[in-house]
C-alpha cells in the first residue's frame, strides 16, 4: 500500500473482461485469423452495449469502445466502427484517437465526407498542428472538390514540414508557385501569413526588394511575431517601421536603437537622436561614444540655458535642464554642484535629491530627507530601502531606527519592527516611543504578553502615555482580564479623547461592549 493517497484504485471487473476479450481478438488478428478476430470484436461490442453504467468509468469505456472500433474496422464493419468511435467521444471529447479513427473510416469509405473533416477538426481544436489529421482533412477536402480547401491546407503542411519534400512537391503539381498564381490566392485569402511569405521570398528572389518588404511587413502584422521584421532588417537596414516594430519587442536592443538614432541624426531630427542617445548611455554607460553624441546632438543647448539662469539664477527648470547635460556629458562636479543648488531650492522635490544622490549615495542627511519625503506620499517600501541604508552608514543613529521601524510598522512586518526597535532599546534603555511601539507590534501579531511587558516600560515612565494605556487595555481583552480592560481604557480615554473613540469600533472590546460600565466609558 502506498504510503500516501491511499489504496490505488482497480479496474472495474467489467473493464477487465472486455479488455480480456480485445486482446485475445488482437492476438488473432496479427496471427491472420480474421474470421475469430472479427467474432471476438463483436463479442466485445455486445458486451461494452450490455454495460449499465459506463459512465462511472468514462475515459475507460471510452478507449474499449475505441479498440473495438479499431478491430471492427480492420475485419470490415466500418458501420459498427463508426458505432463504437462515436461512443467513445461522447464518454471523453478529450479522445483523438477515437475522433481521428472516426475521420479516417469516413475518408477511406468514401462516405459523409463532410462528417470526416468534422472529426479531423476536433483533433486540430486539441493540436492545431497535428500533422495527421491536417493530411487527412486535406485528402478528404479534395475527395469532396473543395480544392482551395484542401491546397491551403497543404500549404500549412508544407510551413510546419518545411523538410518534408512530398508537400512540396505536391504543392508544385497542383497549384504551380508562381507569382500570379500567389497573387490569385492572396485574392481569396489576403489573411495567409504562408502566402505572404511565399510572396516576400520570391519577390526577393527576384530582386524587386521594396515590394518584397511591403509583403513581409504585411506578413509580421498577421503574425505577430518578429522574425519577419528581423527580414525586413536584412534587405533594408534603415526602415524604420520595421525598428520601431522590434524596439517594442526589444526595448534595450542597443543594435536596433543605434541604427535608429543614426537615422534620426541623417534625418535631422536631433530631438529625438538625443532621446535615443540618452536610452543608449543608460544602457551602456561606459560607451563615451553615447555621450559625445549628445553632446553634438546639443550643441547649442547648454548657451541658451546659461542665459536663462543669467537672468534668472533661482530658475530650477533651466537648472535641472543644466545638471541633467553636465551628467550626460560626464562632468560630475559641475552636475553634482548645479543638483545640490535644486535641492537647496526645493528641498522636499524628490527628483532633484535622487540626482544629488547619485553623486554622493551615503550622505546621511539626503537619505533621511528621501526616507521622509516618501514616508509622507505612503511609498513605504522605497523609504524602507532609504532608512535602512542610513541605519548600514550610522549604526547607532537612533534617529534612524525609530524611522526604520515605522516603515516596518507601517508594512505590517511587525516581527521585523520589534528587532528594530530592540536595537534601539540596547542603544537607550529609555526610549520610550521604542518600548511604545515595540508593544503595539507585538500586540498585531497576537503576542499579547509581551506585548503588556513593553508597554509596562512606557507607563513606568510616562504614567500619562494615553496610548500605552489604550493597548494594555486591548491585550488585556484579548487574554480575557477583563477586571483591568475597562480601568486601562478609562486613563487612556481621560488622557485623551480620541482612544473614546477608537474604542466604538474596536473589536478587541467585543467580550465588554454590551456592559454599562464600558457603555459609560464610550458615551462619557
Amino acid at each position: 500500500m502506498p504510503i500516501f493517497g491511499g489504496k490505488k484504485d482497480k479496474k472495474s471487473k467489467a473493464v477487465s473482461t472486455i479488455e480480456d476479450i480485445i486482446d485475445e481478438a488482437d492476438t488473432n488478428l496479427k496471427a491472420g485469423d480474421t474470421d475469430k478476430a472479427a467474432s471476438e470484436y463483436r463479442r466485445a461490442h455486445r458486451y461494452l452495449y450490455r454495460e449499465e453504467d459506463i459512465t462511472k468509468d468514462p475515459e475507460a469505456f471510452s478507449e474499449l469502445f475505441t479498440r473495438t472500433g479499431h478491430g471492427l474496422f480492420e475485419t470490415g464493419e466500418p458501420d459498427r466502427a463508426v458505432e463504437c468511435f462515436d461512443k467513445a467521444t461522447q464518454l471523453h471529447p478529450q479522445n483523438l484517437d477515437a475522433w481521428m479513427s472516426r475521420g479516417i473510416v469516413h475518408l477511406k469509405t468514401g462516405g459523409m465526407l463532410n462528417y470526416a473533416v468534422m472529426c479531423f477538426d476536433e483533433v486540430l481544436k486539441q493540436e492545431s498542428d497535428n500533422e495527421e489529421a491536417l493530411e487527412n482533412k486535406m485528402e478528404s477536402l479534395f475527395a469532396s472538390k473543395k480544392e482551395d480547401d484542401a491546397i491551403e491546407i497543404l500549404r500549412k503542411l508544407a510551413e510546419i514540414a518545411p523538410d518534408n519534400e512530398t508537400y512540396k512537391a505536391r504543392l508544385d503539381e497542383i497549384s504551380p508557385t508562381t507569382l500570379e498564381s500567389i497573387t490569385d490566392s492572396l485574392k481569396k485569402n489576403p489573411r495567409d501569413p504562408a502566402l505572404w511569405r511565399l510572396r516576400a521570398d520570391m519577390l526577393e528572389s527576384e530582386g524587386r526588394t521594396a515590394e518584397a518588404i511591403e509583403s513581409l511587413l504585411r506578413l509580421a502584422y498577421l503574425e505577430k511575431k518578429p522574425d519577419a521584421y528581423d527580414k525586413v532588417l536584412e534587405l533594408n537596414p534603415n526602415n524604420r517601421t520595421a525598428q520601431d516594430k522590434l524596439l517594442e519587442y526589444r526595448p534595450d536592443d542597443i543594435s536596433l536603437l543605434e541604427r535608429k538614432a543614426a537615422y534620426l541624426e541623417e534625418e535631422g531630427m536631433s530631438e529625438e537622436a538625443v532621446e535615443t542617445y540618452q536610452k543608449l548611455a543608460e544602457l551602456d554607460p561606459a560607451n563615451e561614444m553615447y555621450r559625445s553624441k549628445i553632446g553634438v546632438a546639443k550643441p547649442d543647448e547648454m548657451q541658451s540655458i546659461e542665459e536663462i539662469l543669467a537672468g534668472d539664477p533661482k530658475n530650477t527648470e533651466a537648472l535641472f535642464k543644466k545638471a541633467r547635460l553636465l551628467d550626460e556629458k560626464g562632468e560630475a562636479e559641475g552636475a553634482m554642484a548645479a543638483f545640490r543648488k535644486l535641492v537647496g531650492l526645493a528641498p522636499d522635490n524628490l527628483e532633484y535629491l535622487e540626482g544629488l544622490l547619485k553623486f554622493k549615495p551615503d550622505d546621511v542627511g539626503l537619505l533621511n530627507t528621501k526616507g521622509d519625503l516618501l514616508f509622507d506620499r505612503e511609498d513605504y517600501e522605497k523609504a524602507l530601502e532609504a532608512f535602512t541604508k542610513v541605519t548600514e552608514l550610522t549604526p547607532q543613529d537612533a534617529d534612524a531606527l525609530h524611522n526604520k521601524g515605522a516603515v516596518l510598522f507601517k508594512l505590517e512586518r511587525y516581527e521585523d519592527a520589534v528587532a528594530t526597535f530592540d536595537q534601539l532599546i540596547a542603544i537607550d534603555a529609555g526610549d520610550i516611543t521604542a518600548y511604545l511601539t515595540k508593544g503595539a507590534a507585538y500586540y498585531k501579531v497576537g503576542k499579547f504578553d509581551e506585548s503588556i511587558d513593553a508597554l509596562n516600560n512606557v507607563v513606568k515612565r510616562t504614567p500619562d502615555d494615553a496610548a500605552a494605556w489604550f493597548y494594555k487595555s486591548c491585550a488585556e481583552a484579548q487574554r480575557g482580564n477583563d477586571k483591568l480592560v475597562l480601568p486601562f481604557l478609562t486613563r487612556a480615554a481621560d488622557i485623551e479623547e480620541e482612544f473614546r473613540e477608537r474604542a466604538k469600533t474596536d473589536p478587541a472590546f467585543d467580550s465588554v461592549r454590551d456592559s454599562p460600565e464600558f457603555l459609560a466609558i464610550i458615551n462619557k
